[in-house]
């Protein structure tokens, strides 16, 4: 039901220039002037089919809100359906189920979650897929197309891809390899943009390049408030796993989870110094640290150590929470919607601070 609540707002936003939504609705706009025989054969061999096909049914349908009420609805589904099943199968208390709910729900700034429609979808998909793998112990057919799929929604989750094959390293190996791409993003543009080039010679990421060069160039210092929050939250979560492994052996029964995490999380460390991008794959690493937030808590035997995590938890989702409140106040809606609205998301704001 949140999930639907967040999806009829998103319905009703109108984007402003500065959003991708907006470059949405123009090319849903390109779309509905062709019929279906038309858009196959304009978009078949193009990048990001998936993600074109929806636009081209909902251009036809001629609500455009409800591509942001989907990638809504899809998003919030998921992550508090991984948070619900796990913590359930650990049987959490209501309390504790709610600390990591609004944790993850304040963070997930709805802003992205509504507007950035492909990148944010794909990553949450790709996400789950993980967690149906690492978590549930699902590795069948259905979670390998959840690790595919996404690339026909958004390109950049070949980086999803290529994570979950380096993973299939071991031991030193998979130090090497993971050493080597950390120097590589952190000695600069020049390597990725040359990564970026070589994978545009292929047709399904033909436009890397521009990515790369809006990602990285253009966006230099993009939202870098966000920024600075999202990276002392991922510096929470790496802290997190190292302390669970060294206080309470978290990796005896918890091996391939805990490579999966120490791999994210010190590649997306690496990825700061990209503003857009590293905010782009943020929630990847946030989505598959759902376990080990349920885990610490559950598995914190001494007052002192559980209070002082809840503090650092209530600190970040008090950030979180301004943030979101600064990002959503920059969306517009009807006029008689809007009132309704951002009082609503402000009295809720203002009511889980006090």
């Amino acid at each position: 039901m949140f999930s639907i609540a967040l999806g009829m707002v998103a319905f009703y936003i109108e984007p402003i220039r500065e959003l991708d939504l907006y470059r949405y609705f123009n090319q849903m706009d390109l779309m509905k002037q062709l019929d279906f025989f038309e858009f196959i054969s304009e978009y078949i061999f193009k990048p990001e089919l998936l993600s074109n096909l929806i636009f081209f049914f909902v251009a036809k349908m001629e609500d455009y809100g409800l591509l942001a009420m989907l990638s809504t609805i899809i998003s919030y589904y998921l992550v508090t359906k991984c948070v619900l099943d796990y913590s359930n199968k650990k049987n959490m208390k209501l309390i504790e189920k709610l600390v990591v709910l609004v944790l993850l729900l304040s963070v997930m700034t709805f802003t992205h979650f509504a507007t950035r429609i492909r990148n944010n979808v794909a990553i949450v998909i790709c996400a789950y897929a993980f967690y149906r793998e690492y978590v549930e112990g699902k590795n069948n057919l259905l979670t390998k197309v959840l690790y595919v799929l996404p690339c026909f929604i958004h390109t950049s989750m070949l980086f999803g891809v290529i994570i979950r094959l380096i993973l299939f390293l071991r031991g030193k190996y998979l130090r090497v390899v993971l050493i080597i791409i950390i120097l590589i993003l952190f000695l600069g543009i020049n390597y990725i943009t040359v990564i970026g080039e070589v994978l545009s010679n292929f047709a399904m990421f033909s436009n890397y390049d521009t990515k790369i060069s809006a990602y990285i160039i253009n966006n230099a210092e993009y939202e870098p408030t966000n920024v600075k929050v999202k990276f002392a939250f991922m510096l929470f979560m790496l802290f997190n796993i190292i302390y669970m492994i060294k206080k309470y052996n978290y990796k005896k029964e918890n091996k391939n989870y805990v490579k999966i995490v120490l791999t994210i999380d010190l590649i997306m460390i690496s990825l700061v110094q990209y503003n857009d991008i590293f905010l782009r794959f943020f929630y990847l690493a946030l989505f598959i640290n759902i376990k080990l937030f349920i885990d610490t808590i559950k598995t914190l035997k001494g007052k002192d150590e559980k209070f002082v995590y809840y503090i650092i938890l209530l600190l970040l989702t008090a950030a979180h929470l301004y943030l979101q409140k600064t990002s959503f106040a920059d969306l517009q809606f009807p006029e008689l919607f809007d009132n309704i609205v951002l009082n609503t998301f402000s009295f809720v704001m203002r009511l889980i601070i006090t």
